[in-house]
């Protein structure tokens, strides 16, 4: 198994963040903009290219809100992602990557983000909780 460095965004807009819905392997699973940092790449710059990759958007006014750690469903990899919020410029195409099919997006409330009917990682819920401070 591989531990790999990753960055994630909550892209915000009037209060609720984006939620993109993927294929991956078969199963349709909820999951944050972003990816792997590649080498040489700063997670600012991983950022910048995921979302342009992704969604076609550029992100505007990006703040690191936290860390968090998953494990991979394709391989079971484990990600340290990097979490930033930020406001998106553009607007959104998605665009899959190598080992997913992009299938929609929605924005969320924090709310519904930390309830129980998105299978997100805990250790999300926790930075949402935090930073958005959701009733």
């Amino acid at each position: 198994m591989q531990v790999h460095a990753a960055v994630k965004a909550f892209v915000v807009r009037d209060g609720k963040i984006l939620l993109l819905r993927e294929r991956v392997g078969g199963v349709e699973v909820a999951d944050f903009p972003g990816g792997k940092v590649e080498y040489g790449e700063s997670a600012g710059q991983a950022l910048e290219r995921e979302l342009m990759e992704e969604l076609g958007v550029r992100p505007v006014s990006p703040k690191i809100v936290g860390s968090a750690y998953f494990f991979r469903r394709t391989d079971k990899h484990q990600i340290l992602a990097t979490v930033f919020e930020c406001g998106a410029e553009g607007e959104i195409r998605l665009t899959p990557g190598e080992n997913e099919e992009l299938v929609g997006y929605e924005w969320v409330s924090p709310q519904e983000l930390v309830g129980k009917k998105y299978d997100i990682h805990e250790s999300f819920k926790k930075i949402i909780r935090e930073r958005f401070k959701p009733a």
